[in-house]
C-alpha cells in the first residue's frame, strides 16, 4: 500500500472527532517513498485522539504484517520508541475505505460491531480503536491547493502555506525548470543488497528505482552546483501521495560502479522559499529508523553501490597481493578452507575456490544468496566449490580499510565486495554489494551487519595462478601413454592393436586429452602491477594502483599468452618426439 488519504477519525468512545469538519482535511499517507512507513497527519495539537499517544505528525514503521480474511493487518511503532498500533485495512480498493486502528494493539479480526449498531461481546469492549474514514485525494502539479475550499479563502500568513495556488505562493505557469543527470551516468544498473535484486534506470532527467519510487531532476536559483554531484529532485505520484522534495548525490567508485545517496525527503507543502537549500542541507542525510536503518537513505559521505546493466562492465585489474590459502567462516559457524588467487592469465579475474567437502558444510545452514559462488547447494556433492569473479572498482573504506568491488562472471545477481584492513592483513570480510560502503567493516564488526564470509588469509608464495587447462589433440601413435611434466595424459579411445608389418611401423590416430593442474605464476607472468609495499603503511592484501589500465589485462597480454601457451606446448612435443621414435 503506496497512497495518501484525506482522514476524517471517529473515536470508539467519544465519537467524531471536531476536526473533521475543517477546511483542512488530516491525512494518512503510507510508504509512499519505500521505507517512510506511514504518516499520520493530525494537523494540529486539537485534532489529536484521546484513546492514541501520538504526535501531531506522526510517523510510524511496520514491524509485522499478515492477511486476514482478505483484509491486510499491519502492526505499527512509533519511530522513537516503542508504543504499538494495530492497523486492519479493507480489502476493497476503493478510493474511500473505513479503517480500522486499535490502540490497544488487539486486532480484533472481525469488524467493530460498535459502529454497526451491534453491542460488542464481553471481552471486546475493553478494546478501544478509531475509524479512519479515508478518502483518497490526487495532488498534480506542485502548484496546488491542499483544498477545494483555498479559491473562497482570505490569504494571510497560516491560508498560505495551505493555499499555494490560490494565494500565489507558486506559479502553476512557471514550474521548476528540469534539469539534466551527467551523461557518463545515465544507464541501467542495478543493486544488490539484503533486501534483494534491484534496478536502478538513470535517464536524461528521471533516477528510477525499483521497488523505491522515481525522481525527477529539477532546478531552483539555489541549487547546489553540479560540481557538487548533488542534484534536487521532485517526486510526484498517481496515488494520492503528495509531491517529495529529495536530494539525489552520485560518486563514481570505477568504471563501472556508481554510488547514490539519497537524503530524507520533504513534503509538499511543506517548502515555501529557499527550496534548493533546505533540500540538499547536511541535516536531510541521515539513516531511517530501526529496523530499516541504511536499507534506502544513509548519512551523506556514504550510500549505496550500484553495477552497470548497460554500458557493459569494464573490469579493473584486482591487484590482489599474493593468491591465499584461507579458512572461511559461514554466518552459521561453518568453516570451510579453500584459495583466492588472481588469475595469471587476466588479472582482472579473480578465484574463490573450496576445497571438496564444503558442499556438505555448507548446505547444513546456507541459502543460494548467502554464498560466494554460483552453484545449487547439495549435501551429497563432496566436490570443490569454485566461482570467478570480475574485479570492477577500487576504493577506499574507514580509516585503514580498502574495498574490492565484484561481480560473478556468470550470475550477475551475485554482486559482493572483498574488505580489507591494514590493521591485519591476515584478516578479511565478504559483504553483498549493497553494504559495501565506508562503514562496512566496523559494522560488521561490532554486528550491525553480517558478513556472508569472514576470511582468514595465509599468503602463498606466488602472486597469481594459472588455471587447469584442458587440451584435446590428435597425433600418431600405436602404444599406450605415459605421463609426462607434471600432466595426466588419458586415452580417449583405449590401447590400439598394432606392430610391424612388411617391415613398417603401424601407425594410427589416437586422441588425447591431456589435463594440466593449476601451476602457480611467478611475478614475470602476472599482468597487474607487483604488490609494492606502501610506505607508512601496513602490508595489505590489496593495494590500489590507478596507473594501471583500466581495462587490465591490455599491456602484457602477449607475454602471457606465450607462457602459458608454452606450457600447454610442452607435453604435445613430447609426443611428436615419441611418435618419431616409433617411426624409426
Amino acid at each position: 500500500m503506496s497512497e495518501i488519504y484525506s482522514m476524517r477519525i471517529t473515536d470508539s468512545e467519544l465519537g467524531e472527532n471536531g476536526c473533521n469538519y475543517m477546511h483542512r482535511p488530516m491525512k494518512f499517507e503510507s510508504d509512499c517513498l519505500t521505507g517512510e512507513g506511514v504518516l499520520f497527519d493530525f494537523i494540529s495539537e486539537g485534532c489529536l485522539p484521546s484513546s492514541a499517544a501520538m504526535f501531531v505528525k506522526q510517523r510510524t514503521l511496520p514491524v509485522a504484517t499478515w492477511r486476514h480474511g482478505g483484509d491486510h493487518f499491519v502492526i505499527l511503532r512509533r519511530r522513537d520508541d516503542l508504543d504499538l498500533y494495530c492497523l486492519r485495512i479493507p480489502k476493497t480498493s476503493e478510493n474511500h475505505l473505513n479503517a480500522f486502528l486499535f490502540t490497544d494493539l488487539a486486532c480484533l479480526t472481525r469488524s467493530p460491531r460498535r459502529l454497526l449498531g451491534i453491542p460488542l461481546t464481553e471481552g471486546d469492549s475493553e478494546v478501544k480503536y478509531l475509524v479512519l474514514h479515508l478518502q483518497m485525494y490526487v495532488y498534480r502539479h506542485l502548484c496546488d491547493d491542499e483544498y477545494p475550499q483555498c479559491s473562497a479563502v482570505t490569504c494571510n500568513s497560516y491560508i498560505r502555506h495551505e493555499c499555494h495556488k490560490s494565494c500565489k505562493v507558486c506559479d502553476a505557469d512557471n514550474p521548476p525548470a528540469t534539469c539534466s543527470f551527467p551523461r557518463r551516468i545515465r544507464g541501467d544498473w542495478y543493486q544488490m543488497d539484503t533486501n534483494g535484486f534491484n534496478r536502478v534506470n538513470v535517464t536524461e532527467s528521471d533516477v528510477i528505482m525499483e521497488n523505491m519510487g522515481s525522481f525527477r531532476c529539477v532546478v531552483y536559483p539555489d541549487s547546489p552546483s553540479r560540481r557538487t554531484k548533488m542534484y534536487t529532485t521532485v517526486s510526484m505520484f498517481k496515488n494520492g501521495c503528495r509531491p517529495r522534495y529529495t536530494c539525489v548525490k552520485f560518486k563514481r567508485l570505477g568504471p563501472s560502479v556508481l554510488r547514490y545517496t539519497l537524503s530524507r525527503s520533504y513534503v509538499w507543502p511543506d517548502l515555501m522559499e529557499k527550496f534548493g537549500e533546505s533540500i540538499c542541507s547536511d541535516d536531510q542525510f541521515g539513516m531511517d529508523p530501526e529496523p530499516i536503518r541504511d536499507l534506502y537513505r544513509t548519512t551523506e559521505d556514504t550510500g549505496k553501490p550500484i553495477i552497470s546493466h548497460n554500458p557493459a562492465l569494464e573490469r579493473v585489474p584486482c591487484n590482489l597481493s599474493s593468491s591465499f590459502s584461507l579458512t572461511a567462516t559461514f554466518p552459521n559457524g561453518s568453516l570451510c578452507h579453500g584459495s583466492l588467487f588472481e588469475h595469471c592469465e587476466d588479472s582482472t579475474r579473480l578465484r574463490l575456490h573450496f576445497h571438496s567437502g564444503c558442499g556438505q558444510v555448507i548446505s547444513r545452514g546456507e541459502t543460494i544468496s548467502s554464498l560466494p559462488y554460483n552453484a545449487a547447494v547439495e549435501s551429497s556433492n563432496p566436490g570443490p566449490w569454485v566461482a570467478d569473479y570480475a574485479c570492477l572498482a577500487h576504493y577506499e573504506g574507514h580509516y585503514w580499510e580498502r574495498v574490492l568491488m565484484l561481480r560473478n562472471v556468470k550470475d550477475k545477481k551475485d554482486a559482493r565486495c572483498l574488505l580489507f584492513t591494514q590493521m591485519d592483513a591476515s584478516e578479511a570480510m565478504m559483504m553483498v554489494a549493497g553494504q559495501c560502503d565506508k562503514n562496512a567493516w566496523n559494522y560488521a564488526r561490532v554486528g550491525m551487519r553480517t558478513p556472508l564470509l569472514s576470511l582468514r588469509l595465509r599468503p602463498d608464495e606466488f602472486p597469481c595462478k594459472y588455471l587447469p587447462l584442458t587440451t584435446t589433440t590428435t597425433t600418431m601413435s600405436s602404444t599406450a601413454l605415459a605421463t609426462s611434466g607434471g600432466g595426466r595424459m588419458e586415452s580417449l579411445t583405449g590401447r590400439l592393436p598394432g606392430g610391424r608389418r612388411g617391415g613398417q611401423t603401424q601407425i594410427l590416430p589416437v586422441s588425447f586429452s591431456v589435463t594440466l593442474p593449476p601451476s602457480p605464476g611467478g611475478p614475470k607472468h602476472r599482468i597487474s602491477a607487483a604488490y609494492e609495499e606502501p610506505k607508512g603503511r601496513e602490508r595489505t592484501p590489496i593495494d590500489y594502483n590507478p596507473e594501471l589500465s583500466p581495462r587490465g589485462n591490455d599491456s602484457g597480454s602477449g607475454r602471457v599468452a606465450s607462457s602459458a601457451g608454452g606450457i600447454a606446448l610442452a607435453p604435445l612435443i613430447l609426443l611428436a618426439a615419441y611418435a618419431d621414435w616409433i617411426s624409426r
